[in-house]
């Protein structure tokens, strides 16, 4: 047990020093390999941004969170290459074993879908519970995908998520896709926010990682209390096995210890 609190700890030490380095909420083995793509194209981060940067829940929907973050994983995981860096960038990718995944969009010239400001008032719907960056060139390709793809519906009872015939989820987490396959991820390493990923601020999450080790050190602590009271008892039923041993070797006969006979 305290070698795994031992390794969390020092994932989550990992995890803050890739997180100040970058300044989103996005580490791991994702975030190595666009460091490897903007070194060799010589792109820059907004050149080359991970969508989940530049999307974040708004803060007064707060309790739909952890549901979007579910949602808008896979999708907040993608970078946008521009046609600029395309070619350098597949021909970097197919070259290099990466040791790990990477997945992305090819981002041309764009103009939004005609009308998308008619479903913006819906706030029922996933893309009213969110913002995306306004300064990113990305805005409104990633406004229309969500939109295309992962405009849920966000309900706010089981009565209502049954009643929809489209895509629904409900905030804790109840996911009712296309196809009518439904699903409820509350694995852990799902729910915590120790792995959220949307938003392009990540003070709150490095706040947070470090709140878990304090935790996790104090829970070390505990264990190592615990350690030294067990082997304190293994002393003494050491010391008793000893005498035990020692009485059975010094009489090995009962007879001779058998005083009522």
């Amino acid at each position: 047990e305290r070698g795994e609190v031992g390794q969390r700890i020092k994932e989550y030490i990992s995890t803050i020093d890739s997180l100040k380095k970058n300044k989103n909420n996005i580490s791991g083995r994702e975030s190595e390999i666009r460091d490897m793509i903007l070194e060799h194209t010589g792109a820059t981060k907004e050149e080359i941004p991970f969508i989940g940067e530049l999307v974040r829940v708004n803060p007064s929907e707060s309790k739909w969170e952890c549901a979007i973050e579910k949602i808008l994983h896979n999708f907040a995981l993608h970078l946008l290459v521009p046609d600029k860096y395309y070619h350098e960038v597949n021909s970097f990718i197919n070259s290099t074993n990466l040791k790990g995944r990477i997945t992305y969009y090819r981002y041309k010239n764009y103009s939004s879908l005609a009308g998308m400001e008619v479903f913006e008032d819906d706030d029922r719907k996933l893309l009213s519970k969110i913002e995306i960056r306004h300064d990113s060139v990305y805005e409104e390709w990633i406004r229309d995908s969500i939109f295309e793809r992962y405009n849920y519906s966000c309900v706010d009872s089981i009565e209502d998520f049954e009643k929809c015939t489209e895509k629904a989820v409900t905030s804790e987490g109840l996911i009712k896709f296309s196809n009518e396959r439904h699903e409820k991820d509350d694995r852990p390493n799902v729910v915590s926010k120790t792995n959220y990923i949307l938003g392009w601020d990540n003070q709150d999450k490095i706040a947070l990682l470090q709140s878990e080790i304090k935790t996790l050190q104090q829970k070390d602590i505990d264990i190592m209390a615990q350690l030294n009271d067990i082997n304190s008892d293994k002393l003494k039923i050491q010391h008793y096995y000893d005498l035990s041993k020692k009485l059975v070797d010094t009489f090995s006969d009962f007879d001779v210890v058998n005083w009522k006979e």
